[in-house]
């Protein structure tokens, strides 16, 4: 009988320039033009970042076959993708000789908060799987949760008028997402604290913790409400899976109440959608009016990062500004993605089934292989911890003591045909960044966005090899484009 022939490695990766090797060419519109005279908004928004240099890698990396373990796409689960496709099929059949759903949302652009069905289906669900008294006014639509995100940043931080000081986002656990970092409309915009780490060496673990006396000095040198202006975190968080307990967001809403300031929950892979939250001692937060709290939602993670849909709950003055910002900066949100999802609101239980018998399974178990054969292949590096993995759909490695910062473990593994994202990138507003070696010494790793287990594990052994080599390997010293070879060899055989 024949064999099924496993898939080769990707071909090396060509060097590029990027926000880890060299600043951006100054040309532009091809090989030669002079670069425009950009503006200040010009220069902040085209420089290399941390989040441009992951899409960049995505697009790269989708071209040359390499292993994409760096980026944040979800998991193309059979199931969830059937689902997903016999409701776009039935939002496309013509309705009794008009025309199709999908064509209607497509023919008109609907209104700045998005569509109002979906809005108000999102309201119902809200009521009876959180509990939730929402009014469609406490509802805006975006373009995704990046585009929520700028506006929240830049709605409540940044500079102000009349001469009055500017505000700040404050990020009360590092790491976070590293798409934050850039989104304000000027520089230096977060203030951050350095977490408590827990370690657990019996299965070469950690975790981070809130560290609540290091955030209550935080707010009270910056004045309170008078120098930040939000506090941000993501639950469960990316990039490293943690998951704040409910003890530990009850001590920051208390913080957060105390100064006068509103606290955003980034709740992109957590409850009541996508699910993919392992941890037991995290539930939902209660949302009033007055309760200070905002919530961003997302259908990306559900399996629909294409359709670019991002939900904001918040008091009625703060979504009512979102939707004029919309209306200024996008027209309107997108209605295809809500035509389609409509039915996973309104019919009742069939969110939750999704996620609770298809999604979060799915990822428990990805996460758990993923873990185990990663340190496997990392056991006779004892000081290699994995975080544990609450939620979220990325590992996040710490090699402690690493000898090589893990931008360089990044150029060697981009080298070997592997898209992983260096830990750098995941620490903005830390005052002391660049003297905790901590920052150089982790790597975010996806198991979500390669769909066959092989490859993932072919991954996986492809990064161990690499990070023991730069335990072993002066530092500085990379491996060569012959070695590289080789290796890649002896691992297509196995």
């Amino acid at each position: 009988p024949s064999r099924a022939r496993r898939p080769s490695l990707p071909r090396r990766l060509a060097p590029r320039p990027s926000a880890l090797m060299a600043p951006s060419a100054p040309t532009c519109g091809g090989v030669g033009a002079k670069r425009p005279d950009w503006s200040s908004f010009g220069e902040k928004f085209t420089r290399s970042t941390g989040i441009s240099m992951l899409m960049q890698d995505l697009e790269e990396g989708a071209r040359s076959g390499a292993l994409i373990m760096g980026g944040g796409n979800p998991a193309r689960i059979e199931a969830v993708e059937a689902e997903l496709g016999g409701l776009a099929a039935r939002t496309a059949a013509l309705d009794g000789g008009r025309a199709c759903p999908l064509v209607e949302a497509m023919a008109t652009y609907g209104g700045p908060r998005g569509s109002i069905a979906f809005v108000d289906a999102f309201v119902g669900f809200a009521s009876k799987e959180l509990g939730w008294h929402l009014t469609r006014e406490n509802v805006a639509m975006t373009n995704g949760s990046q585009s929520s995100f700028f506006y929240l940043f830049n709605l409540l931080c940044g500079a102000f008028p009349g001469g009055r000081p500017s505000k700040k986002v404050l990020l009360p656990v590092l790491p976070e997402y590293l798409g934050y970092a850039d989104l304000g409309l000027s520089d230096d915009l977060f203030l951050a604290a350095k977490p408590r780490i827990e370690v657990f060496e019996e299965d070469r673990s950690f975790k981070y913790r809130l560290d609540v006396d290091a955030v209550r000095e935080l707010l009270g040198s910056a004045g309170g409400s008078a120098g930040v202006g939000l506090i941000n975190v993501s639950r469960p968080t990316n990039p490293t899976g943690n998951v704040l307990t409910d003890s530990e967001v009850a001590q920051l809403q208390a913080l957060a109440r105390e100064h006068g300031v509103p606290l955003l929950i980034d709740g992109a892979y957590g409850y009541p959608f996508p699910r993919i939250q392992f941890a037991d001692d995290a539930s939902m937060p209660r949302w009033t009016e007055d309760s200070g709290l905002i919530f961003c939602f997302s259908l990306s993670k559900l399996g629909l990062p294409g359709a670019r849909v991002g939900l904001v709950v918040a008091p009625q003055p703060l979504a009512q500004a979102i939707v004029k910002l919309n209306s200024v900066l996008a027209l309107a949100p997108g209605m295809c993605g809500p035509a389609v999802t409509l039915p996973l609101l309104t019919d009742e239980g069939r969110m939750a089934r999704l996620c609770e018998e298809q999604i979060r399974p799915w990822y428990k178990r990805r996460a758990e292989l993923a873990k185990q054969a990663l340190l496997g292949a990392l056991a006779e590096e004892p000081r290699v911890l994995c975080h544990r993995p609450e939620g979220c759909i990325f590992l996040w490695l710490w090699c402690r003591g690493l000898p090589v910062p893990a931008a360089e473990v990044y150029a060697r593994l981009k080298a070997r045909g592997v898209l992983i994202i260096p830990g750098h990138f995941f620490f903005p507003g830390l005052a002391d960044a660049e003297r905790w070696p901590h920052t150089r010494e982790c790597l975010r790793i996806s198991y979500a966005a390669i769909r066959d287990d092989d490859a993932l594990l072919r991954g996986l052994r492809i990064v161990a090899e690499v990070v023991l080599e730069a335990y072993r390997a002066p530092a500085g010293q990379a491996s060569s484009s012959a070695d590289d070879a080789g290796r890649a060899k002896r691992l297509r055989s196995q």
